[in-house]
């Protein structure tokens, strides 16, 4: 008979010296914490623009929320900035064989229509002399199937590559196919898509690092090469690059679907994460913020792993499916999610592990965890309207731990409620 419990487990035995050393690192993450329940604004470092830009940009700190308005009204104001638009239209053919972007770009066309499919690598590096500090790419056909972009490298070089210069990338309506790395962004590198695909990269399909921005609305990125490494990662995120995303899909990546590193990841709309073999990372010194609809199946080593970082889904849902093993694990972090329902595989591992962090846990629904529901080391938090049923083991197994649990229930397990 199920039997809602409220109650509170303090297992003081763990002495005072972890508590400490807990309490320091929960005061650090609890201060980006409480900045992020203000929606986000960002900053675009353009170091050329001078004092003036910054007078009209909105300025962002590292672990604050992202917000589409935000972004946009930045966005909006590089543009203008930069002014001085000219288009033109490249004629590929549809054989995969054609170019001209390049040579556009050349001839002093920063805005190119693509009208086919282009075979051709571009790399625009501010260090290496004159590149534009705006160039839009857009598929003619407003549809990414029959505009796209393609390797010329045999994989060995990048697609799209920008490096340094403060550019304003935008990429509308166009496939970015194949490459070492299909897109890369490094120092400052601005970058807007726009209702597009990435495809058929060796290792990663979206590189952002340096202090880079991206804004996406409608993204696909495919991990279905089979030549890829067993490195692959859909999206790639460090050194203090920021990016937002609206209805984002990551699939069939070897190693991550997407993953971070002192850098900052918000989402919203509907998110797919499907087929990676780790579908989210979540590594030192970042933050993942997420308000949408998030659903994960086909994972084979996690589905979320959080290490010395920040994860907050505090608005929106999660679901996750057909995980192997483990489908959180927390080390040295801290965590906070809403609205989750996860099912083991019911052979292997703990559904949860939390180990060394602070965690605040409401309206989660686990079951058929292959060890138990919910494993806790170390750390302390609270939960509240959790239901963790028809585990192998226990339905939250504790030690060294201070955790506070409401509105709960446990049922089906095959060991102890709470142990």
């Amino acid at each position: 008979m199920k039997k809602i419990c409220t109650t509170i487990i303090s297992l003081m035995f763990f002495g005072s010296l972890v508590f400490t050393q807990l309490a320091e690192f929960s005061h650090n993450l609890n201060r980006r914490i409480s900045k992020m329940k203000k929606l986000l604004t960002i900053i675009v470092s353009l170091m050329f623009f001078g004092n003036l830009v910054f007078a009209q940009l909105t300025e962002f700190s590292h672990g604050d929320i992202l917000s589409a308005g935000a972004m946009n009204n930045n966005f909006k104001y590089l543009e203008k900035r930069f002014g001085g638009i000219r288009e033109t239209t490249v004629n590929c053919g549809t054989s995969g064989t054609g170019s001209g972007i390049n040579s556009a770009i050349q001839n002093g066309y920063n805005s190119i229509v693509i009208n086919g499919i282009c075979k051709e690598n571009i790399k625009l590096d501010g260090t290496e002399g004159n590149i534009p500090r705006l160039l839009k790419l857009r598929g003619a056909n407003n549809d990414a199937s029959q505009d796209k972009i393609i390797d010329n490298s045999s994989y060995t070089e990048h697609v799209l590559k920008f490096n340094y210069g403060g550019m304003l990338v935008t990429i509308d309506n166009l496939t970015i196919s194949g490459g070492d790395r299909a897109i890369t962004a490094w120092s400052n590198i601005n970058l807007r898509i726009y209702n597009s695909k990435v495809e058929g990269y060796k290792n990663r399909g979206i590189n952002l690092s340096g202090g880079s921005v991206l804004d996406a609305e409608n993204l696909t990125i495919d991990g279905s090469y089979s030549g890829a490494t067993t490195d692959e990662e859909g999206l790639f995120l460090w050194g203090g690059s920021v990016a937002w995303f609206n209805n984002l899909t990551i699939t069939n990546n070897q190693k991550y679907g997407l993953t971070m590193y002192l850098s900052d990841i918000g989402v919203e709309g509907n998110v797919t994460l499907t087929g990676n073999s780790r579908a989210i990372n979540v590594g030192k010194g970042a933050t993942f913020n997420s308000e949408a609809n998030i659903t994960i199946s086909g994972s084979t080593d996690k589905a979320i792993s959080v290490s010395q970082g920040l994860l907050e889904i505090w608005d929106g849902t999660t679901s996750i499916t057909s995980t192997t093993g483990q489908i959180l694990s927390s080390w040295m972090s801290n965590i906070q999610i809403k609205n989750l329902t996860a099912t083991g595989d019911g052979s292997s591992g703990h559904i949860f592990s939390i180990n060394n962090s602070v965690f605040s846990l409401e309206n989660l629904s686990l079951s058929n965890g292959g060890e138990h529901g919910i494993w806790i080391g170390n750390s302390t938090g609270e939960f509240d309207n959790l239901t963790s049923s028809n585990n192998k083991e226990d339905g939250i197994s504790a030690q060294r731990s201070r955790i506070r649990v409401e509105n709960s229930v446990f049922s089906g397990n095959e060991n102890d409620g709470i142990k």
